[in-house]
């Protein structure tokens, strides 16, 4: 069955090429998907495999209804043949650089090719062992919407470009710095219980203001 969505297509360049934003259901993309990773060999491969401990990590996050990712999938749209998207504008916007409108996607598998955001989307899927988690992820597959920003690409020769540039450029966050922040944001977790217990360390006893606690202490700590 072919996907018709709202969206939004932005027109760039002398020669015009087009953008498209829209929301999608996380298991409707899922069905849509694929990443070429380098790790399986194959000679279109260029992105990391995915890392099971940040899936969990996304499982849990998911799994509180108040959570949800505000920023966007970046894929693009394997476009040959049959196989094509089709847009159709509201009225009355002719010549408008971004206008909103209606996208058809093709229910195909592999039509949409994951640039950036994997980990968003897959963390969909339980990776628990005991799927401890499918009970809050099956009806959000359904229920929740992933923002997307989809890109033509007919050569296939931006992909890996894109990739590096969005990957390479973004500063790492300190796992210490993450884990001083645990303790005041997410209140329910076991990461929250751990950082809170470290704090109380450092106020007393044998590892008073020996601990170094990003925005708590200052200074070289142990």
């Amino acid at each position: 069955m072919t996907h018709r969505l709202r969206a939004a297509r932005q027109k760039t360049g002398k020669k015009p090429r087009y953008s498209y934003v829209f929301a999608i259901e996380p298991e409707t993309l899922l069905k849509l998907a694929v990443v070429y990773r380098l790790k399986n060999g194959d000679p279109e491969g260029y992105q990391r495999d995915l890392k099971p401990m940040k899936l969990r990590s996304i499982n849990e996050y998911l799994s509180d209804y108040a959570n949800s990712f505000p920023n966007s999938i970046l894929v693009s749209f394997d476009e040959e043949g049959k196989r094509k998207i089709d847009w159709k504008a509201d009225a009355r916007q002719g010549g408008m650089t971004i206008e909103s409108g209606w996208i058809k996607i093709p229910p195909f598998y592999c039509f949409a090719e994951i640039i950036d955001g994997q980990h968003r989307l897959y963390g969909y899927r339980d990776f628990t062992e005991m799927r401890q988690f499918e009970n809050q992820l099956a009806p959000r597959r359904k229920r929740d919407r992933l923002i997307v920003v989809a890109i033509p690409d007919p050569a296939q020769n931006e992909r890996p470009a894109l990739y590096l540039a969005i990957n390479s450029t973004q500063t790492k966050i300190s796992t210490r710095q993450i884990w001083a922040l645990m303790g005041e944001s997410r209140p329910e977790t076991k990461m929250r219980f751990i950082s809170n217990i470290v704090r109380d360390l450092n106020e007393k006893g044998v590892f008073e203001d020996e601990i170094e606690i990003p925005r708590v202490t200052r200074g070289p700590r142990t």
